[in-house]
């Protein structure tokens, strides 16, 4: 770290003024769910993480992504193609 940079943050800080802070956005997770025919793939923000055998369990499987994700404080959208 450079001496200026340190010390450009304690003079900010010590004059009160307010910096840019960077803006905060809810994390929104995708989950899409396609119906291959020969079995379901389950994508979370548009990457494969499963093909499961039927959509009963897939849709099963994004109800459980879907309470850990809500847990994080994420909000979750889910679609069925």
């Amino acid at each position: 770290m450079s001496k200026t940079r340190i010390l450009d943050a304690t003079i900010a800080a010590l004059s009160n003024k307010q910096s840019a802070k960077r803006a905060t956005r809810k994390a929104q997770v995708n989950i899409t769910l396609y119906d291959l025919g020969t079995g379901v793939s389950v994508q979370v923000n548009g990457k494969e993480v499963w093909l499961a055998p039927d959509m009963a369990r897939a849709e099963e499987d994004a109800d459980r992504r879907k309470t850990r994700a809500i847990a994080l404080g994420k909000s979750v959208n889910i679609e069925k193609f």
